[in-house]
């Protein structure tokens, strides 16, 4: 059983890293024993073997239930360490199931969201997460992912896939949590905080690909809006946002108005002429004649 998925992780890093060209970072935060969540953020179907395949011991996956349908799809899944998990309702046997693998040592890795998002914005985070790890008492290693949406863009070299393992949240912390809704929803976001920030950090070092010239390289502008208030953060990854909207995280590739919060034509208190230069060169003339 061990065999094919030591055969998939050993294919998936080969690609990820060799045809891919995927940059990775952080693997020292991975803890070398003991059960602990991988915790990634999702938006492409090359996630889960991708970000598993970089971390040097065997991570157990969770697939909807659907997938088993389909008899050879059922024998793979369950000889790579896929788990069925029903989706649109609480799956009671999937949660033991992920909390007896924590118990017995082994890593697990639960996309906080709960399903696929965007590049450009964070989903709210499920309470699942925090249940899981509450209930085990492990700790949870926050994953940013970013490039895996577009594999062939990578390929070309045209845009980086970076995988990035930050440091992980506490079992201590987690343990010290009542087990309660509101609690595991606290420790959801606490994950997601911890998303953000590498999604900051990462994005602010990058330099726009030429096929983005539009997209905003940087977006850790001091702010995040929350429901019309904000929330000031210096940019530093060891004490993470702990109250977030995650709605309103839009990175937005129209301009950098949608950044800056420049509304209009008006920018430092100078005016900007906006119009087209056919338009100013017609205004021109009509005033001459006037």
């Amino acid at each position: 059983m061990q065999l094919m998925f030591d055969i998939g992780w050993t294919l998936s890093r080969f690609v990820g890293s060799v045809i891919m060209g995927a940059k990775t970072e952080g693997q020292s935060h991975i803890p070398k024993e003991g059960g602990f969540i991988l915790a990634p953020n999702h938006i492409s179907y090359f996630d889960p073997p991708l970000c598993g395949s970089f971390v040097p011991r065997r991570v157990h996956f969770f697939a909807k239930k659907e997938l088993y349908e389909n008899p050879l799809m059922a024998f793979i899944l369950s000889r790579i360490n896929v788990h069925p998990i029903k989706r649109g309702v609480f799956d009671r046997g999937a949660i033991t199931t992920a909390v007896r693998l924590l118990q017995e040592g082994k890593p697990i890795a639960v996309f906080p969201e709960g399903t696929r998002g965007s590049r450009f914005e964070f989903l709210e985070p499920k309470a699942g997460i925090g249940m899981i790890a509450r209930k085990a008492e492990v700790p949870i290693v926050p994953c940013f992912v970013e490039g895996t949406e577009t594999p062939w863009e990578a390929v070309k070299r045209n845009r980086r896939i970076r995988i990035c393992y930050g440091p992980p949240i506490s079992a201590d912390w987690i343990r010290s949590l009542p087990s309660s809704k509101e609690a595991w929803l606290q420790i959801a976001d606490e994950v997601m905080s911890r998303l953000v920030a590498m999604r900051d950090e990462i994005r602010g070092e990058a330099v726009v690909d030429a096929h983005e010239k539009d997209a905003v390289p940087k977006i850790n502008a001091g702010k995040i809006d929350k429901s019309g208030g904000s929330v000031d953060y210096d940019g530093s990854a060891a004490e993470p946002l702990r109250d977030i909207g995650l709605k309103d995280m839009s990175l937005g590739s129209d301009n950098s108005s949608r950044v800056s919060g420049i509304s209009g034509a008006e920018v430092s208190g100078e005016k900007v002429d906006t119009r087209s230069r056919d338009d100013a060169e017609v205004d021109d003339a009509t005033e001459a004649r006037q």
